[in-house]
């Protein structure tokens, strides 16, 4: 593997599941990263998602409903 910046270009993403980092990128879940039972982290396979497509609208990206313990920034 190597790192890239460039997200709508890269094949894998790999992110916590903390305040739904995970669900920035759309892609088939090919692992997840548990802690006692607990996912602490994903790994996406975007192989064959447009660059477009790839990105989740920021309703769901941002979603407390989720993640209620998610402080949504500095004012949240």
């Amino acid at each position: 593997m190597q790192f890239t910046r460039d997200w709508s270009h890269a094949d894998f993403f790999i992110a916590p599941t903390h305040m739904n980092c995970d669900q920035v990128l759309r892609g088939r879940i090919v692992n997840v990263i548990e802690r006692v039972d607990v996912p602490i982290g994903v790994v996406k396979d975007l192989r064959g998602i447009s660059a477009q497509a790839r990105w989740a609208p920021v309703e769901i990206a941002h979603d407390r409903s989720a993640n209620p313990d998610a402080h949504g920034g500095p004012h949240g």
